[in-house]
């Protein structure tokens, strides 16, 4: 135990200074978790006694970070939502992962590394990302790329998409807020793009927001069996669940019975949040820099591209002429 302490604690302190730092940028703290710890990658050589913390982050606090996601997952909304929203969010998903795929191709990227930046911008941003890149064993310079690139289009997109909306929409405020949970990545990004058009707006793309996250388990779920998980050198193992997406389902279920107390969910999304935190700085600190300029910029035309496409179809879904 005494092996993991060093690395354990240099990655609290680069989580404490994303999270410092994400108060004054609008990439979030995840993505500032993962870029500096890449910058620390760059600035200094590590020394061996750090690896085995930074390994046992990437790996145990991505897996509990993916259960106790499943603690956030409100199942109440469900009986709110109407086949237009379901329609539309299928519809942008589907675009976004096979617009992404295609793309990937065209620009000699990896099917993960594509498949990443299509789940991450059609589902729910670096949460996605994350729990998708356990099942298809993504490399950890794919999931930084994704991760940071997603971001950091989110950020653009708070001020991008209103933008969007009033020069070439003019639907209802209902519609308008629809473009926006249905498109922006992260749920801190819809909130922002929302409210920064009015609060009927914002509360609109939140709840629509919320049914984009609900798709995630049943997005994880079909991924694992489409990617066999691998046993040993030459044998496969096809329609096996991971024990972290079990764990996802069971502590969803668990939580929306109302079997749980709000103040302990309330403790378990706070701690998914941290142990995601941690293991996206363990990935920064494995990611290489050649990586990033071989693929970088190839990553964030793929994910651009993807998400012009979704906010394209939105607008033009809702505009009636579909």
């Amino acid at each position: 135990m005494k092996s993991i302490y060093p690395g354990i604690l240099l990655i609290s302190f680069i989580v404490v200074l994303s999270k410092i730092l994400s108060n004054y940028i609008f990439i979030g703290s995840i993505a500032c978790a993962i870029i500096l710890g890449f910058i620390v990658n760059q600035t200094f050589k590590i020394p061996d006694y750090f690896k085995p913390g930074i390994k046992i982050s990437e790996y145990f606090f991505l897996n509990a970070a993916i259960i106790l996601l499943g603690s956030t997952l409100d199942l109440s909304i469900l009986y709110l939502i109407n086949i237009k929203i379901v329609s539309l969010l299928v519809l942008l998903i589907t675009v976004s992962i096979f617009s992404s795929l295609v793309l990937g191709k065209i620009f000699h990227l990896s099917s993960s590394l594509s498949l990443l930046i299509g789940i991450g911008n059609g589902v729910c941003g670096s949460s996605a990302i994350a729990a998708a890149s356990r099942i298809i064993n993504a490399k950890e310079d794919e999931i930084g790329l994704s991760i940071s690139t997603i971001n950091i289009l989110g950020a653009f997109g708070i001020f991008i998409l209103p933008l969007s909306i009033n020069l070439f929409f003019s639907g209802s405020l209902e519609s308008q807020g629809i473009i926006i949970g249905s498109t922006i990545q992260a749920v801190g990004q819809v909130t922002a793009s929302g409210f920064m058009m009015g609060n009927q707006i914002g509360e609109t793309a939140i709840f629509v927001k919320m049914i984009r996250i609900l798709m995630l388990g049943p997005i994880l779920i079909t991924l694992t069996f489409l990617y066999p998980l691998k046993i040993s050198e030459n044998k496969y193992t096809i329609f096996s669940i991971p024990s972290f997406i079990i764990g996802f389902v069971v502590l969803c279920l668990i939580a929306n019975l109302g079997i749980i107390p709000e103040n302990i969910l309330l403790i378990l999304s706070y701690t998914s949040k941290y142990c995601l935190l941690f293991s996206m700085v363990a990935i920064g600190l494995n990611i290489s820099l050649k990586s990033i300029i071989d693929k970088g910029y190839k990553v964030f035309i793929v994910a651009l591209v993807t998400f012009g496409l979704q906010i394209f179809i939105s607008i033009y879904f809702l505009s009636g002429n579909y």
